[in-house]
């Protein structure tokens, strides 16, 4: 008897402040056409949320959404009040000082149970700040991954997909795959 594996919902959130290159981000790994979501509340102004998806196999399947600094907080709570495995990836414009603070910030304001990183792009630019500096000019604990992509060429972004949901696996999920079978590998924008 053959048994399926369980489907597995992976939600990556994917916030920074606005020209950081979060619509970007998400298209470079999402199968689908360039998509916005409407603001759940009809009364609100928010701006509309990236949004993406990557089918890893059929059991596995990662839903990207972005969330600028445009929005206020607990606008898009819903995306955090869910069973499903959940991470958030802070992206820093890393050529702007004032874009630091602003992803910092987001990721204060987020339960910290949720798994997170930061992705620092524009890591191919000749002002571009290195990872160490911007760890060093934010406090961020060294336990928190930094990590350098670019939204130009796409360098660094499945690396940061594939470090995210391996964060979000718990250690129970962890145990029933063999290091050759983790989800992270399977990642491909292909």
């Amino acid at each position: 008897m053959v048994v399926e594996p369980a489907f597995r919902k992976f939600i990556v959130v994917v916030m920074g402040s606005s020209q950081s290159g979060i619509t970007q981000f998400i298209n470079w790994v999402s199968e689908l056409a360039p998509q916005t979501l409407p603001d759940p509340n009809p009364s609100n102004t928010l701006k509309p949320l990236d949004y993406g998806r990557l089918t890893v196999d059929n059991a596995n399947v990662i839903y990207l959404y972005g969330l600028s600094d445009e929005s206020p907080p607990g606008a898009w709570s819903f995306l955090f009040d869910r069973d499903d495995y959940v991470g958030v990836i802070s992206l820093l414009d890393s050529t702007r000082f004032d874009s630091f603070a602003i992803g910092k910030n987001l990721i204060n304001n987020i339960n910290h149970d949720i798994p997170y990183l930061m992705a620092a792009n524009k890591q191919e630019y000749d002002n571009a700040w290195d990872l160490d500096a911007i760890r060093i000019a934010l406090h961020i604990h060294t336990t928190i991954p930094i990590l350098g992509c670019s939204t130009d060429t796409g360098s660094g972004i499945q690396d940061a997909i594939k470090k995210i949901v391996d964060m979000m696996l718990t250690p129970d999920d962890a145990d029933d795959q063999s290091e050759d079978e983790t989800i992270g590998d399977d990642i491909s924008a292909d």
